[in-house]
């Protein structure tokens, strides 16, 4: 006797084996009752053969029993293929639907792939954007007669200072040759 639950297969042995029991402990009893009635064999065969109309009969409601147990399993394999019928079509709506998620992912991707590029094209639209009013603002300034005079002022400023700062440059560097030179002598 199988037992299904929730798709699993439990096998029931249990009243199988006491059926079996009880055929085999009747059977024993009955022939242990016949060997001590009856005294010779003739007699016991004589009985025997007395329930010969009540063997065919249990021969037919086994057979009967037989075909009961065919007609069932036809009955459950026609369910096994329905199931496996609807089983089928789910994995096919599955497939189709899993394709179309695909479809839609690949979808998405590609639009990504253009918002990312225009992402690009607007930061070096802005990127553009700021170097055009940095150059208009560098170009007023040039314009400018105000800025002009003082960028003059400080030109001229540096002209003249100018052999000041190669006189303080050439110092600098003569000290700085000096505490390497010392520095090494130390070592």
């Amino acid at each position: 006797m199988a037992i299904h639950y929730g798709g699993q297969m439990k096998e029931n042995r249990k009243p199988l084996t006491i059926l079996i029991l009880v055929v085999l402990a009747i059977q024993a009893v009955c022939g242990w009752m016949i060997f001590l009635s009856f005294g010779n064999w003739s007699d016991r065969g004589t009985f025997g053969d007395m329930f010969g109309a009540v063997n065919t009969l249990f021969s037919g409601l086994a057979f009967a029993g037989v075909i009961y147990a065919i007609i069932l399993q036809k009955k459950e394999l026609a369910l096994q293929r329905q199931e496996l019928e609807e089983t089928r079509k789910e994995l096919a709506r599955s497939a189709s639907a899993q394709e179309k998620s695909e479809r839609a992912l690949a979808d998405q991707v590609k639009v990504a792939a253009v918002a990312a590029r225009l992402q690009s094209a607007n930061e070096i639209i802005k990127h553009i954007e700021r170097r055009r009013e940095k150059l208009l603002a560098v170009s007023n300034a040039i314009r400018d007669p105000e800025r002009i005079k003082e960028n003059q002022k400080q030109i001229n400023l540096l002209n003249e200072r100018q052999s000041d700062i190669n006189d303080e440059v050439f110092e600098l560097y003569n000290i700085l040759q000096k505490t390497q030179v010392k520095g090494k002598v130390d070592e």
